[in-house]
């Protein structure tokens, strides 16, 4: 076998191979994304020619592009792996699972990357060595006691994408024997985002939250439910809330104070929606970096509490201040968060039709 890194191995006894890879006799394991060509004796060399053909340059390259971090192009590189190959656990289904995640995180469809999070965390629960194929610094990092991830965060930006993968997750959730806590909130929070209130307050209802974690997430969750379905509490549950949320760990502040911005932001008093912008260019500049779509909502969402064309102050605020500050915010999420489907919607309306717009939702 000739290996990517120059070396052959020849004379050498393999003892099985598997869609995980050559093993050795020595138990030692060469996966596929490092061989490039070659070939063995007796009963493996069907199974060796059908994997090095199907498996081992997409593999390559998954690995690649993980290292280097171009992540958009993994779902490209995913589909060219042979359908007919049965992966179902192991850590080739690790890194193509690792991949599809990251890959759909990156071309903006978070809502399906709950899937590939979930088979990553119990594959991750099934086997210590389970990561042993994906390069360093890319595997998704969990809570193990819960499954919560930071690397994705409950919060979902496109109904029609949560409604889609509800039944998907449904089905998945339904096979499991024991249910990771961070899963209810993962599908009560997609549920919410889908406009199913019912089904998001069935699955809560099921929640026994035995970490920190958990219970910070399900009060989080609370002011979600609050600002989606206009519930006239919300201020309430703000104000009950507040006193808690610094406290909290990193994951659920960022989550509580962005809901609890947007709750307070559609407020008519001028101190809650000020205090909303607090909040909500605090998740921005403080996690925009690491969630650019995040922080390109909670600045879109001051962008719009700001488009008031009366000749009267808002929070604070002249007209022309406010028209001063919505180009400010433009060109912040335009530039810095170019990626984000926001930024997109805003390159692809003019000055003119957006000032319009305006215009028309305030007559």
């Amino acid at each position: 076998m000739r290996l990517r890194d120059g070396k052959t191995l020849t004379g050498i006894t393999v003892k099985a191979v598997t869609v995980d890879g050559v093993y050795l006799m020595n138990d030692a394991r060469v996966n596929w994304g490092q061989i490039q060509s070659g070939g063995v004796n007796g009963d493996h060399r069907e199974k060796f020619d059908t994997y090095l053909k199907g498996l081992a340059e997409p593999l390559y390259l998954i690995s690649q592009r993980l290292r280097v971090r171009d992540d958009s192009s993994l779902l490209a590189i995913l589909g060219q792996i042979d359908e007919t190959i049965a992966i179902q656990n192991g850590p080739t289904a690790m890194l193509m699972h690792t991949a599809s995640f990251w890959g759909l995180v990156a071309n903006g469809r978070r809502e399906e990357a709950t899937i590939p999070l979930l088979k990553c965390y119990l594959l991750n629960q099934s086997n210590d060595g389970i990561e042993a194929d994906i390069p360093e610094g890319r595997p998704i990092q969990f809570d193990m006691a819960t499954g919560f991830s930071a690397d994705l965060l409950p919060i979902w930006h496109d109904s029609k994408a949560a409604k889609e993968i509800l039944p998907e997750l449904n089905k998945m959730l339904s096979e499991l024997d024991s249910i990771p806590e961070s899963t209810f909130i993962m599908y009560s929070t997609l549920a919410f985002a889908a406009r199913q209130n019912e089904e998001a307050d069935r699955i809560l209802q099921q929640l026994t939250a035995t970490q920190d974690i958990s219970k910070n997430m399900a009060s989080a969750v609370k002011l979600q439910r609050a600002y989606l379905s206009g519930d006239e509490t919300g201020l309430q549950v703000v104000h009950s809330l507040e006193p808690t949320i610094r406290s909290m760990d990193i994951s659920s502040q960022i989550v509580a104070t962005y809901w609890s911005g947007l709750v307070l932001l559609n407020s008519t008093s001028d101190l809650n929606q000020q205090k909303a912008m607090v909040n909500l260019i605090a998740v921005a500049g403080k996690h925009g970096q690491k969630y650019p779509q995040l922080a390109a909502s909670s600045l879109y969402a001051i962008y719009n509490l700001l488009a008031d064309q009366r000749d009267r102050f808002v929070v604070g605020l002249s007209k022309a201040e406010r028209q001063a500050s919505r180009a400010a915010i433009r060109h912040e999420i335009v530039s810095r968060y170019s990626s984000t489907s926001i930024a997109q919607r805003f390159e692809s309306v003019s000055d003119d039709d957006r000032a319009k717009e305006d215009t028309t939702k305030k007559e």
